[in-house]
């Protein structure tokens, strides 16, 4: 039945997905949703539900907007409500549809065949489908909120049972009139509702407008069909009449507002189109038909003539095109801000008052995009603007506007809407975010003291930042090259708004920068919030033992702290400071691993005054740093500091990761102008020496030709086995821990083509001919002495490795590529395998995830090492999508821009990492990555990290990287 049937769309889409779709079930059946790729974000469709309703967002709290559209227009679909900007915020968006005009929206004959308000009815519908379903969307039936525009809002209001006068009629002959426009001439209700419902619906929606309105009316702008007195209905909407509730109030947390211009789209837009000089002359000839009739009715009540309200908007000026702002004003005021303010009056009169908050929208943009969609003719901050600041509009992609970019104003007012606006859902406050923040709030007390921190204005995010947090005093003078000490007190307030020393280094110029004094963590959180545990991140440097630093040089973090995680970053000392092994107690290596130690016991002692989850922290590093992470897993003294671990591109079992020499530091000494072999003289020595020429001289001065056509170099001070410390970091050898398998939720992974920056790139610049020639005569210089040994135990000869690699051809700059897989392999891949293969073995499979990164674009990291794109995918890059590197900023490189195929994978990598933090799964709402299969299974299971994220098996019986195949054939796959 036209007037009494309810068939409506549902669109729902929830936030944050990873997978080409997702399934729910609700009450009326299953759903089976699609993921898009929104403006900054990607989130979950559920699109075409009969019965109610468009749904987006994650968990917590509902959201839930009301299109306007004078109640003849609109819909609740992403043209202008893409929900892109609000579901960034933690909440479940809804969006729905409800019938409009003629077609049983407001068609009221004053009887109980057609009474009214059935697309309130709609509204009420959606609400009630909501408290049945929302849960299983993650969304929280008990909290959910309203809003709306325009219309909407007047909706809204309805729905919370105060009146908008102008909204809302008592009865009218609109349906009669619509009928005698059709043909139908007849005061008899049943006799037009009848003849209406025979017509065919487009027809009715053509005519129901301006085509049955009076001259007055249409230059008044009155709408036809609107809410209205219900009382004939077997079920009111208004059982009684609206003034029956005025004093009441609205009792439940209200937000209300308008803009500073509201009429301005009623004379210039699109929309209602531009007003005609003829128009313009009747209304300055009778300002009362400009006037709507319930406004006519209530000027003599309060004593006021149509010439003084005339007065008060133009003076003594005619209504014409000169005056036509005036005009905006007066239409403005009639139509929505004189009546807004007297629901405020009432608000305060009811007791309402302490939840009722008043905006006004003052902000004028040029690059508006509802100036440019409607084409406004005057000036101003229009009715609507608002909304281009809450909604990601489809409209305005599909005119190739561009939407507003992070670090503009427009950008920065939508995060002003956006945050407000969930807040107020969250929490019937108007909490502005970070910019909010009191000085008190940036004041934090830790166990040593009192920090003062700093905002910092990042890329699509504010953060609080506390840097340069010393966690050990500094590593100098007798404390050279032993444990580190917790920090001392200090008294007053710290100031934690500056980086502290970076370890001491030497850079790629060949510059020694840095400091010894260089122990020291930063803490970043978009808020604290000491009631909500957050889950923490710990990341860890790498840099091959020999440099790199926890600040945000490279390791900015904006993309991490947008997902509701706390992130420490750390300095540990580095090269021979840090990884000095004499054999001998009084400097028996692995420094900088205690240093990592101390700074996650200081994260256990006050990560809980940043709102951070001592109970729920994850290390996770690249590597060197995934290195030390696997380091970390497996030692007895990391016990119970952390619960899960990430290691990207290193594990202790890689061939630069750990050794047993203990000849190194005896090396440096004698380079230095001391012979000895005796350690405490060798200590005594080194101490005297300055820190600046100990590092100068640890590294390319001390190495062989064959270490440096190796690349032995990269691990030259490294992690040791460290037996004759009184505190020893490995009390048994690695391997040893590493066959009782890691017993927590693990991801390790590894690039494409991790071998490139060896041989191109300022690291350790582009290969020559020369050196090519050396290899190409004796492979074994390629090869590191341990991976030698290695090749013996397993009865494969340096020629059978050649082979698989270059297939008979030359070692020369025509078969790089080759020489990067090999140099791939021997540094990372084979090993990471190998710690694959123990944790199938040794029990840690159910939860060990393993990827492989296999997207190639142009990246910050490929830039800053000078490689080209069709290269492949480095070692590092994976680096770039999980952390917003100032570098880039100083190098006049772009960052990946929201939309962008890089943007996407940013989100991947941060969305994936920060709920494996949080749940120990990476895609706990899919569970689309697997882990890597039991021991019973030959393959390997990982995620391919590509554009389309997509599980793949590794097959150890076809992998390159498993040498074992070299007794088989030569003819293995390039993977």
């Amino acid at each position: 039945m036209l007037f009494s049937s309810l068939f409506l769309h549902i669109h729902y889409v929830l936030y944050i997905s990873i997978i080409s779709e997702i399934k729910v079930q609700i009450a009326e059946g299953k759903l089976i949703g699609v993921v898009v790729d929104g403006y900054n974000v990607r989130y979950f469709a559920f699109c075409e539900i009969p019965s109610h309703t468009k749904c987006m967002g994650n968990e917590d709290c509902l959201y839930l907007n009301i299109h306007g559209g004078g109640f003849i227009i609109g819909s609740g679909d992403a043209a202008w409500y893409g929900p892109d900007y609000i579901v960034q915020k933690d909440v479940v968006l809804v969006i729905l549809n409800y019938r409009l005009g003629v077609l049983g929206t407001f068609s009221n004959f004053n009887n109980k065949v057609a009474t009214g308000n059935q697309s309130l009815k709609d509204v009420i519908l959606a609400l009630k489908w909501i408290q049945k379903n929302i849960l299983k969307f993650g969304g929280d039936p008990g909290n959910i909120t309203i809003f709306g525009e325009s219309a909407g809002g007047a909706i809204k209001h309805c729905l919370a049972l105060t009146p908008l006068a102008k909204a809302f009629h008592e009865w009218t002959d609109y349906g009669f009139r619509l009928a005698k426009k059709l043909g139908k001439a007849t005061s008899d209700l049943k006799v037009a509702y009848e003849f209406l419902k025979t017509i065919d619906p487009k027809i009715l929606t053509k005519n129901s407008q301006w085509p049955i309105c009076t001259e007055a009316e249409r230059l008044s702008f009155t709408f036809c069909f609107t809410p209205s007195l219900d009382t004939k209905s077997p079920n009111p909407v208004f059982p009684k009449h609206l003034k029956e509730y005025i004093n009441h109030g609205i009792q439940v947390p209200f937000l209300l507002g308008f803009t500073r211009n509201e009429g301005i789209f009623m004379l210039c837009s699109d929309f209602f189109g531009a007003i005609s000089k003829e128009d313009l002359g009747k209304v300055n000839a009778d300002f009362k038909k400009a006037i709507l009739s319930n406004v006519l009715s209530e000027l003599p009540k309060i004593g006021i003539t149509v010439e003084e309200l005339r007065s008060l908007y133009f003076g003594k000026r005619e209504i014409s095109e000169e005056t036509l702002i005036n005009y905006a004003y007066f239409l403005g005021d009639e139509y929505l801000i004189r009546d807004i303010m007297n629901v405020c009056e009432l608000q305060k009169s009811s007791g309402g008052y302490k939840s009722t908050y008043l905006y006004h929208f003052d902000y004028e943009s040029e690059t508006s995009l509802m100036k440019k969609v409607q084409r406004f003719g005057l000036s101003g901050v229009s009715y609507g603007e608002d909304l281009f600041f809450l909604f990601c509009s489809e409209v305005a992609k599909a005119m190739n506007l561009s939407l507003p970019k992070p670090g503009t104003d427009d950008y920065m007012m939508i995060n002003y809407f956006t945050q407000m606006w969930t807040n107020f859902a969250k929490t019937s406050l108007l909490i502005m975010s970070i910019k909010c923040i009191s000085i008190e709030e940036l004041k934090v007390q830790v166990n040593e003291g009192k920090l003062i921190g700093v905002i910092v204005d990042g890329y699509n995010v504010r953060y609080l930042a506390f840097r340069g947090i010393p966690y050990a005093k500094p590593p100098v003078g007798e404390l050279r090259f032993k444990d580190p000490v917790p920090p001392e007190p200090w008294s007053g307030y710290r100031d934690a708004s500056k980086y502290g020393n970076i370890a001491i280094q030497t850079d790629l110029r060949q510059i020694i920068i840095g400091d010894e004094d260089c122990l020291y963590l930063n803490v970043y959180t978009t808020k604290i919030e000491l009631s909500k545990k957050r889950p923490v991140m710990v990341w860890i440097h790498g840099g091959a033992y020999i440099s790199g630093s926890g600040d945000d040089t490279i390791y900015g973090p904006d993309y991490i702290v947008q997902k509701d995680v706390i992130l420490v970053t750390l300095n540990y000392r580095l090269g021979v400071m840090g990884f000095l092994n004499l054999n001998d107690e009084v400097a028996a290596g692995n420094q900088g691993l205690k240093d990592v130690v101390l700074a996650l016991k200081w994260v256990q002692n006050n990560i809980l005054q940043f709102g951070g989850d001592p109970g729920n922290v994850t290390i996770f590093g690249g590597s060197a740093g995934g290195a030390i992470v696997h380091c970390l897993a497996l030692s007895p003294l990391a016990k119970g500091l952390f619960h899960k671990v990430i290691s990207q591109s290193g594990v202790i079992l890689n061939p630069w990761a750990f050794n047993e020499r203990t000849d190194i530091g005896f090396r440096l000494v004698r380079k230095l102008g001391k012979e000895t072999s005796d350690p405490k003289v060798a200590y005594e020595f080194l101490k005297t020496i300055d820190a600046k020429t100990l590092t100068k001289n640890s590294q390319r001065s001390i190495f062989t030709e064959t270490e440096r056509l190796s690349f032995i170099s990269l691990s030259l001070f490294t992690p040791t086995l460290d037996t004759k410390s009184p505190n020893p970091f490995f009390p048994e050898h690695p391997r040893e821990y590493i066959s009782r398998g890691i017993q927590m939720p693990f991801i390790l992974g590894f690039n494409r083509n991790e071998g490139i920056f060896l041989l191109k790139g300022i690291v350790f610049g582009d290969i020559n001919d020369k050196d090519l020639r050396k290899i190409n005569t004796d492979f074994r210089k390629a090869i590191l002495p341990n991976t030698l040994s290695r090749l013996f135990k397993m009865g494969i000869t340096v020629e059978k490795l050649k082979t698989l690699y270059f297939k008979g051809k030359a070692i020369s700059e025509e078969t790089l590529t080759n020489f990067t897989d090999f140099l791939g392999d021997q540094f990372f891949v084979c090993d990471i395998m190998e710690v694959c293969e123990m944790q199938k073995f040794f029990g840690g499979y159910n939860s060990t995830y393993l990827y492989h990164f296999d997207y190639n674009s142009e990246t910050f990291m490929k830039r800053m090492l000078n490689i080209k794109v069709d290269e492949g995918v480095c070692h590092g890059e994976d680096l770039g999508f999980l952390f917003c590197p100032e570098a880039a900023k100083m190098l006049n490189l772009s960052l990946p821009e929201p939309g962008s195929d890089n943007y996407k994978v940013v989100n991947y990598f941060t969305q994936m990492w920060t709920d494996f933090a949080k749940t120990g799964n990476p895609t706990p709402t899919t569970n689309l990555w697997l882990p890597i299969s039991g021991p019973k299974n030959k393959g390997y299971n990982y995620l391919n990290i590509d554009l389309n994220l997509q599980m793949k098996t590794f097959q150890k019986e076809k992998a390159r990287w498993n040498w074992e195949n070299c007794k088989k054939h030569s003819n293995i796959p390039s993977t």
